[in-house]
C-alpha cells in the first residue's frame, strides 16, 4: 500500500484505518522532495516507511494538461508508485490517500445499505489480486488499461510470463 501525503505529517489518519481493518501487509508513505514537513515524516514513522520522490523529476516524464508549473496536485506522486513499486519489487500495488478514517462494508448480501467496518482486509486484497490477475489473463477478462504502459508492460502485465512478447504487442494483444 502506497499512501500519499504532503504537508500533512501529524494527520495521516490511513495508517491506523488499515490497521484497525485487519491489514498486516507492507506499506510506505510517499512524500516529494518538495515537501517542507519531510523530516517530521520520517520522525513519525520511521525511514523505512517513508518513501521521497523526485518531483521535478517525475513533472517531466508525462504532460500535466496544466499551463501552471506550481505542482501542487497529487498526480506526481501517483505516478512516481509505478517507479517506486518496480524498485521494491511490487507486481501489484495500491495507492491510497491520507485521510481515510474507515473502510467498511457498505450493503450486506440482500443488496441492504449496511455500513459495517471491515476487519478482514487481508482477505479483501487477497480475493482482490486473485480477481484482478485473472480478469486480466483470462481470454474474456476485462482488460486492465490503467497499467497498460509499453514500458512497463513486462513489469505489470502477469500474461507477460505465459508467453507474450511486450516488444510486439499492441495494448489488446496481450
Amino acid at each position: 500500500m502506497f499512501i500519499l501525503s504532503h504537508g500533512r505529517p501529524d494527520r495521516v489518519f490511513t495508517v491506523r484505518t488499515l490497521e484497525r481493518a485487519g491489514y498486516t501487509g507492507d506499506w510506505y508513505i510517499v512524500i516529494d522532495n518538495e515537501d517542507k514537513t519531510a523530516d517530521e515524516y520520517y520522525r513519525r514513522f520511521g525511514e523505512d516507511r517513508v518513501i521521497m520522490f523526485d518531483k521535478p523529476a517525475i513533472a517531466k516524464t508525462f504532460d500535466t494538461a496544466d499551463n501552471f508549473d506550481d505542482r501542487k496536485t497529487i498526480v506526481f506522486a501517483r505516478n512516481a508508485c509505478f517507479e517506486i513499486a518496480d524498485r521494491l519489487g511490487y507486481t501489484h500495488f495500491m495507492e491510497l490517500d491520507d485521510d481515510y478514517t474507515s473502510i467498511s462494508f457498505r450493503f450486506n448480501r440482500k443488496g441492504e445499505f449496511k455500513n459495517r467496518p471491515l476487519r478482514n482486509l487481508d482477505y479483501v486484497m487477497h480475493r482482490m489480486i486473485e480477481f484482478y490477475d485473472f480478469q486480466s489473463t483470462h481470454p474474456h477478462g476485462v482488460r486492465r488499461n490503467a497499467l497498460w504502459r509499453p514500458d512497463r508492460l513486462s513489469t505489470f502485465n502477469p500474461r507477460t510470463r505465459t508467453g507474450c512478447d511486450p516488444s510486439r504487442s499492441r495494448p489488446n494483444s496481450c
